[in-house]
């Protein structure tokens, strides 16, 4: 299972993860409006949500993204039960080999992110990102 810290930027869906080399990557092309639809229950998800993944099902797991094509380098995937369509960037690619028929999805509330990777970094971001950021 991999896990990930969206959080809004200029809003805009992004997250960083120095495993993988990404910083502020940003979900785009409709993997934002999946984010959006996801985080709907969470107060303030805004501020930063966590989201598990994994190709496999896995206990928790609320949503479940559906491959449908590729496009742009990228694949395009259906939020089940919805008609939300998202394109997931060749970024998939750093946590998965090829692209899963389905990714298992659960957000909850909060980003772990500052302790666990970076807190100076996490705190020098907060502080110099500008007020409309955060319109």
């Amino acid at each position: 299972m991999y896990t990930i810290h969206p959080y809004k930027f200029f809003n805009t869906w992004v997250f960083d993860d120095a495993r993988v080399n990404l910083d502020k990557e940003a979900f785009v092309s409709g993997a934002d409006d999946i984010i959006d639809y996801i985080t709907v229950p969470i107060q303030d998800p805004h501020k930063g949500v966590t989201i598990d993944f994994d190709a496999f099902p896995f206990d928790g797991y609320t949503h479940v993204l559906i491959w449908s094509h590729q496009n742009a380098g990228g694949n395009v995937y259906n939020l089940e039960g919805t008609p939300i369509m998202g394109w997931l960037c060749p970024a998939l690619f750093k946590f998965f080999k090829s692209p899963p028929a389905r990714i298992y999805l659960k957000a909850t509330k909060g980003s772990t992110m500052c302790r666990i990777i970076n807190p100076m970094r996490c705190m020098f971001e907060f502080y110099k990102k500008p007020i409309v950021a955060e319109l």
